[in-house]
């Protein structure tokens, strides 16, 4: 049902439905050499229905466990969905269940995904995580989020995720942030910052060009700032504000050239690095706008102009200098050709 790779270059394998051989978790190295783990193995801890893996820092696997009657064999109870941190040596393994908080009502985990020491986890109740610590007997240090009242809570609890055929994703962007697809309902995203982007109703089929609100997967170009969203009707290409971060301004784009005034769509200053700064010019070094990096919404590795002064008024035709600079003292300078209509 997942794959995951470790630190090793090992291929660990959440092998869902594991009725028949008990063996639930699978690992293979990287000589091609197999070994099964089974819920003898886990002392008897393992679920049969494994759904997720993910591997931390530490080289610890976790793996996320659905509920199900298939965790009842020939009237035998299997224990039930849940999170577990598994630590293998060798055939022999050490397996930790966590206790979860009182925001999974249901004991399924539809998703894991890791962000530097927090392990995010998708279930039917919604978004939460788990911040982690090297202590194998007690890995994790905090669930979250916790609302004001110290009472938990998830993110985007109003959303179904679906589960166990087809289930929702956890899908991580080349800036750390949390991209979950529901089968039914959509795309959500937690920024690293815990704000939510676009908003908190998410990439709908209703309120955006996505084809269909039946996502399967999301995949990210680093390179490019571009999510591949697969639905029900084809595949979304988006362009996201959230690329492998820049170092430099050698691939600096700007388009539309000329720039026509007014206009429904802005000028657009594409390549720049995180959290870049404009400044418009005339020819002779008259400042005409000011565009700073910490009075923009999220925008990436663009910057967009809309034609006008600091005053809020259409600039006349002419060439006009674009001068982008970056917080670690990097800049570059453009030219742009405005023609007012």
């Amino acid at each position: 049902k997942d794959l995951e790779f470790d630190n090793s270059g090992n291929l660990w394998v959440a092998d869902a439905y594991a009725t028949t051989r008990f063996t639930p978790v699978h690992k293979m190295t990287p000589e091609g050499v197999w070994t099964s783990y089974s819920y003898d193995d886990s002392g008897y801890l393992f679920s049969l229905t494994p759904n997720t893996v993910s591997i931390d820092s530490w080289g610890r696997t976790w793996i996320g466990f659905f509920t199900g009657e298939e965790n009842n064999v020939n009237g035998v109870q299997y224990p039930n969905g849940g999170l577990m941190m598994m630590v293998s040596d060798g055939d022999e393994i050490f397996v930790k269940k966590i206790n979860l908080s009182s925001i999974y009502t249901n004991q399924s985990i539809w998703s894991l995904g890791i962000v530097r020491n927090r392990l995010f986890a998708l279930s039917p109740n919604g978004l939460a995580y788990f911040d982690l610590q090297s202590n194998n007997n007690e890995p994790v240090k905090k669930q979250g989020p916790i609302g004001v009242n110290g009472t938990p809570f998830a993110y985007f609890p109003q959303v179904s995720f679906g589960g166990p055929d087809p289930g929702g994703k956890i899908k991580i962007d080349p800036q750390n942030n949390i991209w979950v697809g529901s089968p039914t309902q959509g795309v959500y995203v937690l920024l690293d910052n815990t704000m939510y982007w676009p908003d908190a109703e998410g990439i709908r089929a209703v309120n955006t060009p996505l084809l269909s609100d039946q996502v399967s997967d999301i995949v990210f170009d680093a390179q490019r700032g571009v999510a591949y969203i697969a639905t029900s009707s084809g595949i979304n290409v988006l362009k996201i504000p959230f690329s492998e971060e820049k170092k430099t301004f050698s691939n600096l784009k700007v388009f539309p050239s000329p720039f026509y005034i007014p206009s429904v769509k802005p000028l657009v200053i594409s390549g720049t690095i995180q959290s870049s700064s404009l400044l418009v010019t005339t020819i002779t070094g008259t400042v005409i706008r000011s565009i700073i990096h910490s009075d923009m919404s999220i925008h990436g590795d663009q910057i967009t102009w809309d034609g006008r002064n600091d005053r809020g008024q259409l600039v006349g035709s002419g060439v006009y200098i674009l001068s982008v600079y970056g917080q670690n003292g990097s800049n570059a300078v453009e030219k742009i050709t405005v023609i007012r209509k």
